[in-house]
């Protein structure tokens, strides 16, 4: 039976600085970025790649090597659908949400040859008008995470694809995301904790009997030292050891009647996580009070508030830094390695710390921007050209996802 490798990738990650990202694009087809994809291409690997479309633009700027690498290897690389900002699903109104998902919609299937029409919502959440709105774009399947919801609902969530229902009776395939220690383990290979075969032989086991999907974030291999070549390893270790991969539109779609007790409506989530401290509170009023005016205002403006709906603005002002654990090998790279930057090392503890990088700071500007560019105190022309005269990593991405 087959592992569905579905991967969700933002360059706009709270513990990935922008100007980190920046610098992963350097290099063409050296780049840290195109070295990560290549690894898949050499393992004959098959993943569902997530990429937001805002990410998607980063790319085509700075980087458009990695673009050419995916759509050189369709027979490697499927793209999930994604919407263009990586916001907090649940804090959208219906215009917002879909305006998002179409800008996404676009941005993909402009730059990349193979798209299918399966859903990857940012934080893996949706709610039931989102799941109407995506039936009428044409999305025919989405996800949940099983791992992230306690007894009380995982008992009531299949581990086989099932059928959700949005509004108005709204019917919609979804894949749970089941396996939460074998992702687990492939986080731990990642950073170097558990070896490459000890992940190939957990694959390999949990997907004997069943298809499995897993998620993960894709940026991960880009968090510290060492990760694009620990990724690589257990890429190649998972062929040596036979494990089986397909892509989402190559699993069975059919999905058996409901048990009694499936959930029939897509579970919610705590915002909690997001604003736990409430520290961003005014933010988040602010950006909504443009959302309410979203189809009414010039695309220009609309192009500007999708930076400022990044979720990450949230987490890094109200998430802890991550601590991890790392092979003391990760720890002897020099200090002037472009993964470093960010991280803590440990080295009593053979562990790291990945720091929350300033994203708040710079969702705020965003919005600065965006409401002087409402107030007609500035034009985007005004605003772009300035942008372009500025070094902020920050103003760079804004620049190529706005401007370009």
């Amino acid at each position: 039976m087959p592992l569905i490798d579905v991967v969700n990738f933002n360059s706009d990650a709270s513990c990935l600085s922008s100007r980190k990202w920046l610098r992963c694009l350097e290099g063409g087809r050296e780049s840290l970025l195109v070295g990560v994809l290549s690894a898949y291409v050499r393992s004959r690997r098959k993943v569902n790649l997530g990429f937001i479309g805002a990410t998607v633009k980063d790319i085509a700027r700075y980087n458009p090597e990695a673009i050419e690498v995916v759509n050189e290897h369709p027979d490697v690389f499927e793209i999930v659908v994604r919407p263009f900002a990586h916001d907090n699903p649940l804090l959208r109104l219906p215009s917002g949400f879909r305006y998002n998902v179409e800008e996404g919609l676009e941005t993909l299937r402009r730059s990349f040859a193979r798209t299918g029409t399966f859903y990857l919502a940012p934080e893996i959440m949706v709610n039931g008008e989102q799941i109407r709105i995506l039936h009428d774009l044409g999305i025919t399947g989405i996800f949940l995470h099983k791992g992230r919801y306690d007894l009380s609902v995982s008992r009531h969530v299949p581990d086989d694809p099932f059928v959700l229902y949005g509004v108005f009776g709204t019917a919609m395939l979804c894949v749970p995301f089941s396996a939460k220690e074998l992702e687990s383990m492939y986080l731990r290979a990642l950073h170097g904790s558990a070896s490459a075969e000890q992940w190939a032989a957990a694959a390999r086991a949990a997907s004997e009997k069943r298809q499995v999907a897993i998620w993960r974030d894709g940026e991960s291999a880009l968090m510290h030292p060492l990760e694009p070549e620990h990724e690589a390893a257990l890429l190649a270790a998972e062929e040596r050891a036979g494990v089986e991969r397909r892509f989402l539109s190559e699993i069975d779609r059919t999905s058996p009647p409901a048990a009694d007790g499936t959930l029939r409506y897509f579970p919610l989530h705590s915002l909690k996580p997001w604003l736990d401290a409430m520290k961003l509170y005014w933010y988040v009023e602010r950006v909504q009070r443009v959302e309410q005016a979203i189809e009414t205002l010039p695309d220009d403006v609309k192009r500007l508030w999708l930076l400022t709906i990044n979720s990450d603005i949230l987490s890094s002002a109200e998430k802890r830094p991550p601590v991890v654990d790392v092979h003391e090998d990760v720890l002897r790279v020099a200090p002037d390695d472009v993964l470093w930057d960010g991280v803590i090392p440990l080295p009593e503890s053979k562990q790291v710390i990945l720091t929350r990088s300033e994203r708040a700071g710079e969702g705020e500007d965003y919005l600065a921007y965006l409401e002087l560019l409402i107030s007609g105190r500035a034009t985007i022309e005004n605003i772009c050209a300035e942008w372009r005269q500025r070094s902020e990593p920050h103003l760079k991405k804004a620049l190529a996802r706005v401007c370009d």
